[in-house]
């Protein structure tokens, strides 16, 4: 797959084009050879009426109309071939467009991801579609027609040059018009694909949020947001409505002003014996040709400036540099045995001076095996902490070092494989435990890799799921289960409380589960990742009383091998960690924790 560093749409687009190029070549010649039979059915016209009818040849009449039928049927079999040609391939480039822009976006920085809406990210991703327009066989149908034009116009220089130029003298006009509707419906159609996206966005977030509209009983005040931004877009469609239906009938009719100047010229010539009948059927069918590039121009200005316009929106997705690229030639954290925060200040990306910073000299240092916990009333900073040791925001100010080293000179893909999160509010997949459980489990590479050494163990990765068998190796979920619960028997009765064990659905965003039955299968991931770090943000916060027990149970093992971050309320919990934090306002309070303290944010 062609690199894309910055480069745009269109070198994405041209890399991946030129690998079909013998497709690609075979249609237009296809295309070629029907233009070419396109071209003789106006001369087999002329004889027909002119030799055969005039001269009442019958003989003459079925040979000609035969003729006249081989060419049509050849033309429409050659058609058929070269737009099935150009429909695969342009799937096929879509495909391709799409895939390489969905991993792309998967791959952004969070702080461009987290300034949009995830709706408004999905509906942008669906104008790819859009782009089908660019690789039909209207697209070659463009420089074919100007091709055509050529011999067409000396076709017809021969025929009649008074009523070529009279015909000449009409193309400005169609220029004129295919201009102007050619810039006015891309600007429409970036008000529509816009108008569009937030209306998808603010429509998912709806549905996503319905429970909570209906608690509130705000149905109406969500509805008649999404009706607002329904009037905008009817709006946008309209004005780009009106503009198709001004310039379809402008162009109509000119075409029809030039046929009546045509009859008219034709007509007296024919009277005056100096042109014949079938000489005049002959050239009107080649007028059609003549203006054949311009009529092409309007229908694909249509399909295609939509495309151009999303091309343009799309290109934005692939000018951003991904983690990847900014993590190139970085080093490798290793094994994680220390964490030092040190004086770190940080504000999140657009607050500017409007609000205060999330973190304002925080110091803490931790070191494997060991806990730390850290406590403190919501917005005091703590989910910050984590944001910042996973690298999702590399602007901050002192120093964070793993092992020693700035976060900002690690590679931050291979840093977040070595940290565990198990977050307030997890997010599954649609789909069972088992298949939720599944992308933690890490996948080792058979062999050693280039450069020698033993086979390297990386998250696992969906998108290389049809490598060669073999080559890439990856553990069961239940095998993966039972070597952990025969370290941590108490991990074993965490599944237990799930319905179906590991075959229990989960539902869109686990909405088939209670919040503490999410909460457990982001436990059970976590312990799969067998990472160095685990981070639990307020793991217990849906968690029954049994099942907190459970969870010191495993805090309590895991702390003997590695190390753990533990961000909560719970006091107990937090009392289980070797050293305790207190952060209020983005600072480390400088009083020690007290029970009342931490009772106190658990109550808020």
């Amino acid at each position: 797959r062609p690199p894309v560093r910055g480069g745009g749409t269109r070198r994405l687009i041209a890399g991946i084009v030129s690998q079909k190029w013998p497709a690609v070549a075979l249609g237009g010649v296809l295309m070629l050879a029907a233009a070419g039979a396109a071209l003789l059915p106006p001369l087999v016209m002329k004889r027909i009426v002119d030799d055969a009818i005039s001269q009442r040849d019958l003989n003459l009449l079925g040979r000609l109309a035969a003729l006249l039928a081989g060419l049509y049927v050849a033309g429409a079999l050659l058609e058929l071939a070269a737009n099935s040609i150009f429909v695969v391939t342009g799937q096929a480039v879509l495909h391709d467009v799409r895939r390489t822009v969905f991993r792309r976006v998967l791959s952004l920085p969070m702080e461009f991801l987290e300034r949009r809406q995830s709706g408004y990210l999905t509906a942008r991703l669906g104008e790819i579609s859009s782009l089908g327009a660019l690789f039909s066989a209207g697209t070659f149908k463009i420089a074919l027609a100007v091709l055509e034009f050529g011999g067409v116009l000396a076709v017809m220089l021969t025929m009649n040059a008074r009523l070529t130029f009279m015909l000449l003298a009409f193309l400005p006009l169609y220029y004129v018009a295919v201009r102007f509707l050619s810039g006015g419906y891309r600007r429409t159609s970036k008000q529509l694909l816009e108008a569009g996206e937030t209306m998808s966005a603010k429509l998912q977030e709806t549905l996503g949020g319905v429970a909570e509209v209906k608690n509130l009983g705000a149905e109406e005040w969500r509805a008649r947001e999404a009706i607002r931004l329904s009037d905008e877009y009817v709006r946008a469609g309209v004005r780009q409505g009106a503009l198709t239906t001004v310039g379809s009938q402008t162009l109509l009719l000119i075409t029809n002003l030039v046929t009546v100047a045509l009859l008219y010229l034709a007509g007296r010539s024919i009277v005056a014996g100096t042109f014949t009948l079938g000489g005049y059927l002959a050239f009107a069918g080649y007028v059609g040709k003549l203006l054949a590039p311009f009529g092409h121009l309007m229908s694909y200005t249509l399909m295609v400036q939509p495309a151009l316009a999303a091309l343009e929106r799309v290109g934005e997705f692939l000018d951003q540099d991904t983690e990847e690229e900014r993590s190139r030639g970085k080093l490798s954290p290793g094994r994680i045995d220390s964490i030092l925060f040190q004086d770190v200040c940080f504000a999140y990306p657009g607050m500017g001076n409007r609000g205060p910073a999330a973190l304002n000299g925080v110091s803490f240092a931790v070191a494997r095996p060991a806990g730390v916990g850290i406590v403190g009333p919501n917005g005091a900073g703590k989910s910050t902490i984590v944001k910042l040791l996973l690298g999702y925001y590399p602007d901050y100010e002192g120093k964070i070092l793993i092992n020693g080293r700035e976060v900002r000179e690690l590679n931050v893909l291979e840093l977040r494989r070595r940290i565990a999160v198990v977050s307030q509010d997890p997010f599954l997949f649609d789909g069972t435990v088992e298949e939720n459980l599944e992308l933690a489990i890490p996948t080792e590479t058979a062999g050693p890799p280039e450069g020698g050494g033993a086979g390297k163990v990386t998250a696992h990765d969906p998108s290389r799921a049809k490598e060669p068998k073999g080559r890439r190796k990856r553990t069961s979920v239940a095998d993966a289960l039972a070597l952990i619960q025969a370290g941590r028997p108490a991990a074993a009765r965490l599944l237990e409380r799930l319905p179906q064990g590991l075959a229990t659905r989960v539902g869109e965003g686990g909405r088939r589960l209670s919040g503490g039955q999410r909460q457990i299968v982001a436990i059970l991931r976590a312990l799969l990742r067998e990472a160095d770090v685990i981070v639990f943000d307020e793991a217990t916060a849906h968690l029954d009383e049994e099942m907190r027990g459970l969870l010191r149970e495993v805090l309590q093992q895991l702390f003997s091998d590695r190390i753990c971050v533990v961000l909560t309320h719970d006091p107990d919990l937090a009392g289980l960690t070797e050293q305790q934090i207190r952060l209020e306002g983005g600072r480390v309070a400088a009083t020690p924790i007290d029970r009342g303290a931490v009772n106190s944010y658990d109550q808020e």
